[in-house]
């Protein structure tokens, strides 16, 4: 030591400084992201792990307090060899605004639907905004189509909306959309429906309407559903009524004991006029797991509808030849990103983990695309959309495969995974209900003894064996999973496979034919679909109904 310079020794100093930063970092890496730990191991022993790219970037990450279930504090990490690390306060997220209360003093008449009736005075802790009146908006109509029946979809959907379009053209019929956020906010409680009910809201819109179609969220269609059991046969809703579930049936409903006895009575005493679909499996499942019985759900695929208003047949398989040789399209498209993966942006919450951090933290450069995308026309030009589901079943899904989108999903277990590590908050409720669901179909009795009567788990455990019975199947109620869709998807079991499909040219990278061979499988699938639609509207009394051409 005698011998060494002030800069030798000062030298020496840094780099112990930079050793142990490097040591300190990778030993916080697994516990920041548990499903790293394969590529932390691989970098502690001297390699590289391929999913990791070059880059220089500043993170903010979340980090989770299972104790308190907040966000305490965020990790900002810059990915620069192993990574430097510091800390701050997460900010302060402004409260929603509450929502402006209406006068329902007037009883007036609006839309196409008016209501003559006594004042009625509003509760203070109501959902319902405009409730004075009826407005029904003509979607897209055209003056080649009939407009009988006369069909109002109560749905607040833009992808269901387009997806109807896709059906009621096929039959040349025009209809009408109710946006249920117009008339209440979501989970409307059984008070409102009822108000609703007396004061003859539900009866201008029958009154207007020969089939009513409710999508997307069905606690928006209590008031209709209610008002069939009324023993005032005046203030039932005499329409045809179809539930199309899209989303879970008691989407944000809090009095779930009344509405749950609602719809028991509904299904123990079945309306001739009351019909039920659902675009998946798992609606019926956890309608029976919640309520203890269903009723009789028609499966009804989506058709993908997102363009298929086009009467292109022969060109319908290879929809994306035709995007792609546009002039306009070509100017957009360069090889980058023709040779790019895609993804939106998660930008729903701020304050808790979103999974595209981890896109980030990985480095991997994937697109990044806004929620206005440009649908599966979009994502045409690149080869290939990155989705992490945040539901147990999107439009864009049944869209993509449609119009010969190769989507890259990951497996059940590695989602699982990045639930249970809370880095993809999202899907974690519904991966628990699927399980559920899963395991009341396999044993009821076991489900009994799982579960409490609030559906919760008496015995909470990291469910470790995916392929017991119960556990397993959860994957054939997920759409995502189903084998029936399985060859137009590309699943990736960790992060490294998912650099690898980053890195493989756009010419390798499609080798099941997803952009040929989904298109012609789900013209099979909307020809089911067109058929079950047009035997709803037979059996409801339209037999003049008849598509207008085949798929």
């Amino acid at each position: 030591m005698a011998y060494l310079t002030k800069r030798g020794i000062r030298f020496l100093a840094i780099l112990t400084v930079l050793l142990l930063a490097c040591n300190l970092s990778l030993s916080v890496l697994p516990v920041l992201i548990p499903h790293a730990r394969h590529a932390t191991s691989r970098m502690q022993n001297g390699k590289l792990s391929a999913l990791l790219f070059q880059c220089s970037t500043n993170l903010t990450y979340p980090t989770y307090n299972n104790a308190s279930g907040t966000f305490n504090e965020t990790i900002v990490m810059k990915m620069m060899g192993a990574g430097l690390l510091r800390k701050y306060k997460l900010p302060k997220v402004d409260p929603p605004k509450p929502l402006p209360k209406f006068d329902i003093s007037r009883a007036g008449t609006g839309g196409q639907g008016g209501m003559n009736g006594a004042s009625i005075v509003v509760r203070d802790n109501s959902k319902l905004r405009v409730y004075d009146k009826v407005v029904l908006e003509p979607w897209r109509p055209d003056a080649s189509f009939s407009s009988y029946p006369r069909i109002t979809y109560y749905n607040g959907h833009r992808g269901c909306n387009e997806d109807m379009r896709g059906v009621l053209s096929k039959f040349k019929l025009n209809f009408n959309v109710l946006d249920p956020r117009k008339v209440t906010d979501y989970g409307m409680e059984e008070a409102d429906a009822q108000q609703l009910v007396d004061m003859r809201w539900v009866q201008a819109l029958c009154q207007t309407s020969d089939v009513i179609i409710v999508a997307d969220t069905m606690p928006d269609a209590r008031p209709l559903l209610l008002s069939l059991l009324d023993k005032d046969e005046e203030k039932r809703c005499n329409s045809n009524i179809i539930v199309e579930l899209t989303n879970r049936f008691d989407w944000m409903v809090t009095d779930t004991n009344a509405y749950h006895e609602m719809l028991r009575k509904l299904i123990r005493d079945p309306p001739k006029n009351l019909h039920w679909t659902a675009n998946n499996p798992f609606e019926e499942a956890f309608f029976k797991t919640q309520v203890g019985t269903s009723p009789n759900i028609t499966l009804l695929r989506s058709l993908g509808a997102f363009s298929v208003d086009r009467e292109d047949d022969d060109e319908k398989a290879n929809a994306f030849l035709k995007v792609l040789s546009s002039k306009s399209t070509k100017k957009k498209v360069d090889r980058k990103t023709e040779n790019s993966l895609a993804m939106i942006e998660d930008v729903d919450t701020v304050d808790r983990p979103m999974v595209d951090n981890l896109i980030d933290y990985y480095c991997m450069p994937i697109v990044k695309l806004s929620k206005k995308y440009g649908g599966p026309e979009g994502l045409l030009k690149y080869k290939g959309f990155v989705h992490f589901p945040y539901q147990v079943s999107v439009m864009k899904f049944y869209e993509n495969i449609a119009m010969g989108v190769p989507q890259v999903i990951p497996t059940p277990r590695l989602l699982r995974r990045l639930a249970n590590s809370n880095n993809h908050h999202l899907i974690t409720h519904w991966i628990n209900k699927l399980e559920e669901s899963a395991l009341y179909l396999f044993n009821a009795d076991f489900h009994a003894i799982a579960y409490d009567q609030n559906h919760l788990i008496r015995t909470p455990k990291e469910p470790t064996h995916l392929d017991d019975p119960y556990q397993a199947s959860w994957t054939e109620l997920a759409d995502f999973y189903r084998s029936e869709f399985t060859p137009f998807v590309y699943y990736f079991d960790s992060f490294e496979e998912l650099a690898e499909l980053v890195k493989l040219p756009r010419k390798q990278f499609d080798w099941k034919n997803v952009r040929v061979q989904g298109p012609k499988y789900y013209a099979k699938v909307r020809r089911q679909s067109m058929d079950t639609w047009m035997g709803l509207f037979h059996e409801m009394g339209y037999k003049h109904i008849r598509e207008s051409w085949h798929y």
